[in-house]
């Protein structure tokens, strides 16, 4: 009775490592990027569908955006700035999951291009503070995240620039595919 309760016990201990074998994603985008709302609503949200238990993904919105001494300078000019912020100030005060909803929204949004309107309109959509999050976007909290995310930003090419494990993927590669055959082969829903 003691050794069929050690190997439950055992057998307990192994899934829940298993379980908590986690891959991480970095996701660097820009708001304002068709070929970044592409790759989020075509690579990232499925993956985080199918392999969310499995997956750490870091948002990273500042893609091509350079920091000066007086503030960062986007691609796509100052609404972009404005939705890169709008979103770091979401995972700052909201938390991943909100921020990721929050992300798809603005991306799916027929406003996609014009985050002011897009970010007001997800946000009553998801229950947001819109004016918390807007007061951080403008201000100098928002300056502040903008810069974290400046620094957490890799050298890269382009955008989207996704990595696993710090390694860049090419985003024709199929993220859940390369994730499961390099990573997670002998979790359930891989197979």
């Amino acid at each position: 009775m003691k050794s069929i309760f050690v190997a439950l016990s055992l057998l307990l201990i192994v899934s829940t490592i298993e379980c908590t074998q986690r891959v991480t994603v970095g996701v660097y985008y820009e708001t304002i990027c068709p070929g970044c709302r592409s790759h989020f609503i075509q690579a990232i949200v499925p993956l985080k569908n199918q392999l969310g238990q499995y997956v750490n993904i870091d948002l990273v919105p500042f893609g091509n955006a350079h920091f000066y001494s007086n503030g960062p300078q986007c691609q796509h000019g100052q609404l972009e700035c404005y939705g890169n912020a709008f979103q770091a100030c979401s995972l700052d005060m909201n938390g991943f999951e909100t921020a990721f909803k929050l992300v798809e929204c603005m991306f799916r949004s027929a406003y996609f291009s014009n985050p002011e309107y897009s970010s007001k309109q997800c946000s009553q959509q998801l229950n947001l503070d819109y004016q918390q999050l807007d007061s951080c976007a403008n201000g100098q909290k928002g300056l502040q995240l903008i810069r974290e995310m400046a620094n957490k930003t890799p050298n890269h090419q382009y955008v989207p620039w996704t990595t696993v494990q710090g390694r860049f993927v090419d985003g024709n590669v199929d993220l859940v595919d390369y994730i499961c055959e390099n990573y997670l082969n002998d979790v359930p829903a891989c197979n």
